[in-house]
């Protein structure tokens, strides 16, 4: 169907995609303007796309993490949020709510 209308894909490595249009292939007028309204719809959509998960990212709650020293017994406490890769700290893992790792490098 994307070919009908002009739309190629190319590959970009990982699990990424190009697309790209060009009217001059497409089978009729018609479709190459189909194809010109879908590539439209399509960049809309990624764009609405990455507002959103920005939102997201921009609304992480943040929570309270303590850190003690086993050697000197000194204890920190500061705020952190979830990172945008590994387990979420929220109550949909509790298993994972209360883990919290600490790396530190002398």
């Amino acid at each position: 169907i994307l070919r009908s209308m002009g739309i190629t894909l190319e590959p970009l490595g990982g699990d990424r995609i190009q697309l790209v249009h060009n009217a001059a292939q497409a089978h009729s007028e018609q479709l190459g303007v189909e194809g010109v309204i879908f590539m439209k719809e399509i960049t809309d959509h990624a764009n609405r796309l990455a507002q959103s998960q920005k939102a997201q990212l921009d609304n992480i709650p943040m929570k309270e993490v303590m850190v003690s020293s086993l050697q000197t017994g000194i204890k920190l406490t500061f705020q952190a949020g979830k990172a945008m890769f590994g387990p979420e700290l929220t109550p949909e893992n509790p298993e994972r709510e209360e883990c919290v790792c600490v790396c530190v490098c002398e």
